[in-house]
């Protein structure tokens, strides 16, 4: 992730695991068919290619944990008292240890936003947006994300997917002289925060891992 401050741009990388890819999911998979992708409450949720779910996608998750704090099935610190049931026929569950892997890696990539913000003497009003990149950040419900502590409530409104922007600018330094440059001017006003050897990420991580 990268936060850009003037003509400085602060950039870390958060260890978040595959978790919003589905792969430490007792039923997680990838973005494929069959695939729970949102979900609004049992029996009313949408599966990618319309066929019956095999298993959850990451966007799907964060509705569901979602729903779940709504409904008070899971308490803020986490605790999910029987696994929910979101297929009888397909036994797709979500279980306590599905919880926790979300805790975990929702609590690193909120914490590496405050990191970055910390390092640049920023705080969330001087924000003007947030850009989600990537498959999971294009289709992840917003208010979701900010309901599970992933996406700071604070930038709600100025949050936008941007779709896959890695590959469109990898293709665009490919075919472009001048994009290769300006990459290389973003590159040289970069400054990198490595998160393992900061003692305010720890801090931070342990202090957002419930659900707020």
């Amino acid at each position: 992730m990268a936060l850009v401050k003037g003509d400085r741009i602060f950039t870390c990388s958060t260890a978040a695991g595959p978790a919003f890819e589905g792969a430490t999911l007792s039923c997680g998979m990838g973005a494929v068919n069959g695939a729970v992708s949102s979900f609004i409450s049992p029996g009313e949720f949408t599966v990618i290619g319309n066929t019956e779910p095999a298993g959850i996608c990451g966007s799907g998750i964060a509705d569901i944990i979602a729903y779940l704090l709504d409904a008070c099935l899971v308490d803020k610190t986490g605790v999910l008292k029987h696994p929910f049931t979101i297929h009888q026929k397909n036994n797709i569950v979500v279980t306590q240890q599905d919880i926790r892997e979300i805790q975990l890696a929702k609590s690193a990539i909120y914490s590496g936003i405050k990191i970055l913000m910390n390092r640049a003497g920023m705080g969330f009003n001087d924000i003007d947006a947030l850009y989600l990149a990537g498959g999971f950040g294009n289709y992840i419900n917003i208010q979701s994300g900010v309901r599970i502590g992933l996406l700071p409530s604070e930038l709600r409104n100025k949050i936008f997917p941007v779709g896959n922007s890695a590959g469109m600018g990898a293709l665009q330094y490919l075919k472009s002289d001048e994009f290769e440059k300006r990459i290389e001017r973003i590159t040289g006003s970069s400054e990198y925060i490595e998160l393992s050897d900061s003692d305010d990420f720890t801090i931070e991580f342990v202090m957002n891992m419930d659900f707020g």
